[in-house]
């Protein structure tokens, strides 16, 4: 999704920026990249969403599964499942061959 990044100056406590990321995180933001647009993850505006797709994934459902699910993509599914370590299609504490 793509919210604006207001100036470091121009930043308020009812910028949408800042319902969305906070106060400090969107200074940082206004810092670093504003004044412009700034394309975000929509898991930012899902708080938990991240955790209910490792649970699927600890389940052993597929990411298409989970997609479908939880309204994510396939491929952030995929993303989440990269960044925990999990080899495709496996389940938590279960062995490659067996």
């Amino acid at each position: 999704m793509k919210r604006y990044v207001p100036g470091a100056n121009n930043l308020r406590p009812t910028s949408p920026l800042v319902r969305l990321v906070g106060m400090d995180a969107a200074r940082v933001l206004a810092e670093a990249f504003g004044p412009s647009h700034v394309y975000f993850a929509r898991c930012a505006e899902r708080p938990g969403l991240k955790a209910t797709i490792v649970q699927h994934l600890d389940n052993g459902l597929r990411p298409r599964e989970i997609a479908r699910q939880t309204g994510a993509t396939e491929e952030w599914v995929r993303r989440v499942r990269s960044t925990i370590g999990m080899q495709p299609f496996t389940r938590w504490g279960s062995t490659v061959n067996g």
